[in-house]
């Protein structure tokens, strides 16, 4: 009995010392977690705010950047530049085949010279076909540095909006002027791309001959593009309004997101978000399995001084 009051005059002492400012420990922890939830959800609303402070400022902004971009040409030199780069992809996939051929005659022991001799006309091939795209990039850097005198003007210029409209429609007719041009320029480059076809030369590997097939029929598939390409131009409609919808909707599905590029800066939000989402991604395969698992641990397997040193962090 005497030892049964000990302990319970002992136990008011222990609970004191286990107190600091007055609060117990359990207190302080969910002070300690609650404030800094607080803090969080403050912080976002603070973010949410500016981000849609922002925003009101930043799409109008845009939309006006856009219809600038439209205005000056800048767009049309962008459509030719699709068919450039399109192009160069077409290229670059006969470079490969190059360079696979040249691999796997390393790997069965042929000399350099012997190399040199086998890839000979594949080489040729790659020469002669890289040169039928010289005109398209000449008459892309031609309506470019036309298109990007005018926009730099619009950014810089003071001058009344009837005095910028009229060098908006010198720069428009001028491009217009250059479409005979372009149009001739791509009906010899579907010509220069079928004739380069036929020097196609087969392969024994499969693996090379699957590489040229796919190549060729790419290249079919550019020529039947080439009048869509046109089309596009003769469609452009440079004095068209670019509503605010318009801007929210190419902010939002844009697939570029290029800062000062020719001037213009273009903002693409999907490149962002699949990038965040790829992030994520393997954040999550990384942490279910270790998150789950010291879970699990913890409150399963773990004595009870350890699960308390644990569960904090």
């Amino acid at each position: 009995m005497g030892e049964t009051e000990q302990n319970h005059q002992l136990k008011p002492q222990e609970e004191k010392s286990e107190r600091w400012f007055g609060f117990g420990k359990q207190r302080l922890l969910k002070v300690f977690f609650g404030g800094n939830a607080v803090i969080a959800v403050v912080v976002l609303l603070l973010i949410t705010f500016f981000l849609f402070r922002e925003g009101l400022s930043f799409f109008p902004q845009y939309r006006e950047d856009l219809e600038r971009y439209r205005r000056s040409g800048m767009e049309f030199a962008t459509m030719v530049k699709e068919e450039h780069e399109r192009f160069n992809e077409l290229f670059r996939s006969l470079v490969d085949i190059r360079k696979e051929q040249i691999d796997q005659l390393t790997a069965a022991g042929l000399s350099h010279e012997e190399i040199r001799e086998a890839t000979a006309p594949l080489q040729a091939l790659v020469y002669d076909f890289s040169d039928l795209a010289i005109p398209l990039r000449d008459y892309q850097l031609d309506v470019r540095n036309i298109a990007q005198g005018t926009y730099q003007l619009s950014l810089t210029s003071h001058e009344e909006e009837t005095v910028l409209a009229k060098r908006y429609a010198s720069t428009i007719s001028s491009l217009r002027e250059t479409f005979p041009a372009y149009a001739e320029i791509n009906l010899k480059l579907a010509d220069g791309i079928e004739a380069q076809m036929e020097k196609l030369p087969g392969f024994e590997s499969p693996a090379l001959q699957n590489k040229v097939e796919t190549f060729r029929e790419n290249a079919i598939r550019f020529i039947d593009m080439l009048p869509v390409y046109q089309a596009k131009l003769i469609a452009w409609q440079p004095t068209k309004h670019v509503g605010l919808g318009e801007a929210i909707s190419s902010f939002l599905f844009g697939r570029e997101w290029i800062i000062n590029n020719d001037g213009h800066s273009d903002y693409g939000l999907l490149p962002l978000l699949t990038g965040s989402l790829l992030v994520t991604g393997i954040a999550i395969i990384l942490a279910i399995p270790l998150g789950v698992g010291a879970a699990i641990y913890t409150n399963q397997m773990a004595a009870r001084g350890e699960a308390s040193v644990i569960k904090p962090f």
